[in-house]
């Protein structure tokens, strides 16, 4: 099950933004940070992560306190299995390689699930996304979540 954090008031809040570097590596990431600063600049921190290099220890804090985490498919995103249920999965994933072994850990987890495919994104080159498409998406999760104003869950 996610982990169970206290209440969002007594914590730090963040969204975390898993930069690649080479295999699935957002090429317009500096754009795609824009965008998520956008949405999450009044309510969250936003952390920059970058796997290789970090410990596994901090890696895994790092998914559990954040309510968010925007991310390329990745062995590393086995992390959400840190995060408190509610919390907001953004994936993007090759179109030549989808796997949705995320989507399905997210599901059972309690976790809100969002993909994107980007146009020409394979699984071992480098792609861009639509950053406004990404803000849109990522807005609607972070609301269904509660993280931006009321959830519209029930």
């Amino acid at each position: 099950a996610a982990a169970q954090g206290g209440s969002s008031k007594d914590r730090a809040r963040s969204v975390l933004v898993i930069r690649r570097r080479g295999h699935r590596e957002v090429a317009n990431h500096d754009a795609l940070l824009s965008g998520v600063a956008g949405v999450a600049n009044k309510t969250h921190s936003l952390k920059v992560h970058e796997p290789k290099g970090t410990p596994l220890a901090d890696q895994l804090s790092s998914f559990a306190d954040a309510d968010a985490v925007v991310a390329p498919h990745g062995a590393g995103l086995v992390l959400i299995l840190a995060m408190r249920r509610g919390s907001v999965v953004f994936e993007f994933l090759p179109r030549d390689a989808v796997n949705l072994c995320y989507m399905l850990m997210a599901a059972k987890l309690d976790l809100e699930y969002r993909c994107m495919l980007p146009p020409g994104s394979t699984f071992r080159g480098r792609f861009n996304v639509d950053v406004a498409e990404v803000v849109r998406v990522f807005r609607d999760a972070m609301r269904m979540s509660g993280f931006l104003g009321v959830s519209a869950k029930l």
